[in-house]
């Protein structure tokens, strides 16, 4: 896990730079980060309400990049897949990564089949259904002040 966050910090900061975080989702650093997310075998016992919609993980050491990624996915993901739904940054546990995530907890069903949805749209092919797994929320202090910039 430390050697794939390592080498994503390099696309992470970079598409930090050119305020551009779809370019860190196409790059094989960002795919394998959300390899090693989605792999990390649940330590918790996860209620059915409590699934996410991962759209991305981004290092821990990289907070700009997940701020920038959270506030540009209204212009990357289609209204009708957003509907009422809340983009979120929250920090793992496990893999000790960002996830920005697409709607608070829902059912694993409803989570696995929005997913399935989200995959259609580039630059979100790896987009996955992830179960809280004793995530905390991040604000802006925990992402560096930059939500909302």
């Amino acid at each position: 896990m430390a050697a794939v966050a390592k080498s994503s910090v390099a696309a992470a900061d970079a598409a930090a730079q050119t305020g551009d975080p779809g370019a860190y989702l196409k790059t094989p650093q960002a795919a394998a980060q959300n390899d090693v997310v989605a792999a990390t075998a649940p330590v918790v016992v996860v209620p059915d309400q409590r699934w996410f919609v991962v759209l991305a993980t981004v290092p821990t050491s990289q907070p700009s990049a997940a701020a920038k990624l959270q506030q540009s996915i209204a212009k990357l993901v289609p209204a009708d897949l957003i509907g009422n739904r809340s983009v979120s940054v929250y920090r793992t546990r496990i893999s000790n990564s960002f996830a920005v995530t697409l709607g608070g907890g829902m059912s694993k069903a409803d989570a696995t089949q929005l997913a399935a949805s989200i995959r259609r749209v580039p630059p979100f092919d790896d987009a996955f259904a992830q179960p809280d797994r004793d995530w905390t929320a991040c604000d802006a202090k925990c992402l560096g002040a930059e939500v909302g910039r």
